[in-house]
């Protein structure tokens, strides 16, 4: 098996070889074995009656703010700052700020390689599947999925990358706080089926206000890259006001293009101090599209979907009460320029039969 060590990921801190290819054909051939101990990341658990995300706290006239005290929530704090970053050669110029939003409910972290490549990631713990969990978004190839936890003081988080012709991406990561001012990051990307094991570290020192290198946009996503796939949300760009299917109001949400058109990210917010954050994102690894939505009162749900043209629909399942799973499945459908529909659906029967249990009415402002 092929390893490299020391790595930096030219767009971001993810893994060299994916960085390579992103100029080129992205398959590899051949049969993966098994996984060396990495688990694959379980979608939400909806853990009551209710949806996650929207549906939870909208209408309550005093938020709940649970992430707040919760000892789970406050696991990843050791990482929250502004840290200058150096590699395994003790290389430095790459910067992250790793900031607590929604009462602590996520842990967000914006890269900035040395190099100007960028990347995001939103953290949570979610305490249905009693995992953490990280959706990480680069602006070219290499977003992530992973799952995991604290292991002694050391988080560790892990995820599977499924090709379509079958060929597995297993990624490992871990965060090791050395000290109050100083964290190492460690991944590892393995890919047994092309012999491909690589490996990084990464020292960060904690500093008053990071200074990050000018941006390098990136052609990855636009029309005509690899992944022009991505611009297939574009319509939902903009600044909306939120209403019920009935006409009522109920909020607001901006949703923006980052990362060079690799990310499509919404937040949520209500008057009485709900909020919520989604990143959507295309990835051409798996070639599918991927959501993930967390609350303010610590819900997640992961959806994906397929590429395609008119609206786009995602699905996730959610385990509810009893023994049986809640397939929910989401479609942002534009009406006209100024107007789009995103519904909300359940089904008890694997996708044979849908449920509208939400619509919300997204009106451009």
């Amino acid at each position: 098996m092929r390893k490299r060590t020391g790595a930096l990921f030219a767009c971001g801190v993810l893994l060299a070889v994916a960085c390579a290819e992103a100029d080129g054909p992205l398959a590899l051939t051949g049969t993966a074995p098994a996984p060396h101990n990495a688990a694959k990341p379980t979608s939400a658990k909806q853990g009551g009656a209710k949806l996650s995300v929207y549906a939870g706290g909208v209408d309550r006239a005093t938020p709940q703010r649970p992430c707040l005290n919760r000892p789970e929530n406050r696991q990843f704090d050791f990482w929250v700052g502004e840290w200058d970053v150096m590699n395994a050669a003790g290389v430095g110029g790459s910067t992250n700020v790793i900031s607590s939003l929604l009462d602590g409910c996520v842990i967000h972290e914006s890269w900035t390689a040395a190099n100007g490549g960028r990347g995001r990631s939103i953290n949570t713990f979610d305490r249905d599947t009693d995992m953490w969990h990280q959706t990480w978004v680069a602006a070219s190839v290499g977003h992530l999925r992973m799952a995991g936890g604290l292991q002694g003081d050391i988080m560790r988080m892990e995820g599977v990358r499924t090709q379509p012709n079958g060929v597995q991406w297993f990624d490992t990561y871990t965060w090791t706080p050395v000290n109050p001012d100083r964290v190492i990051q460690a991944g590892r990307l393995q890919i047994p089926a092309g012999n491909v094991d690589v490996s990084f570290a990464l020292t960060y020192d904690r500093v008053p206000a990071v200074d990050p290198a000018p941006e390098a946009p990136t052609t990855f996503c636009q029309p005509g890259g690899n992944s022009e796939a991505s611009r297939q949300l574009d319509f939902w760009l903009g600044s909306w006001r939120v209403l019920r299917a009935n006409g009522r109001p109920l909020g607001f949400a901006e949703v923006g293009s980052d990362l060079s058109g690799c990310l499509t990210e919404e937040s949520f917010r209500t008057a009485k101090g709900y909020e919520s954050i989604s990143f959507a994102y295309y990835d051409v690894i798996e070639q599918r599209w991927y959501r993930t939505l967390i609350d303010s009162e610590g819900e997640r749900v992961e959806l994906r979907g397929e590429v395609g043209e008119g609206p786009r629909s995602m699905t996730g399942d959610e385990d509810g009460p009893g023994p049986h799973s809640t397939w929910v499945r989401v479609t942002l459908q534009p009406v006209s320029a100024d107007v789009v529909h995103q519904v909300w659906e359940t089904s008890r029967n694997d996708g044979e039969s849908w449920t509208e249990a939400l619509r919300l009415i997204y009106e451009r402002q």
